[in-house]
């Protein structure tokens, strides 16, 4: 189905759950969102968004809190340290320009 192409609500509900988690592709997430904007009627379209995403909530809720291997950790800090260097270098280099042409007009 072509994102232009209006879905019919089976169509939608075939896709409802792909799009309450958010996980179908870009087309198919805009297709949706499109079905749910023109007028209805609808046979329970948002409605059972909704349910979805409350029962995915209530899930989630009953799942142990559970802290994360120290690989993750280590994996964050390693992004957050070359990001920070990456800025840093990029700082550097936007100084640069306006120092030497400070120097210049001294």
């Amino acid at each position: 189905m072509s994102v232009r192409d209006h879905m019919s609500c089976e169509e939608f509900h075939d896709m409802v759950d792909g799009y309450a988690l958010a996980v179908l592709d870009p087309g198919e997430l805009l297709a949706c969102a499109q079905h749910l904007s023109l007028p209805g009627p609808h046979d329970r379209c948002l409605d059972t968004v909704n349910e979805i995403r409350d029962l995915t909530a209530e899930l989630v809720d009953l799942l142990p809190p559970m802290a994360p291997r120290p690989a993750v950790w280590d994996g964050i800090i390693a992004r957050m340290s070359a990001d920070a260097e990456r800025l840093r270098l990029e700082r550097v280099q936007h100084q640069r320009p306006e120092a030497t042409s400070h120097q210049g007009q001294a």
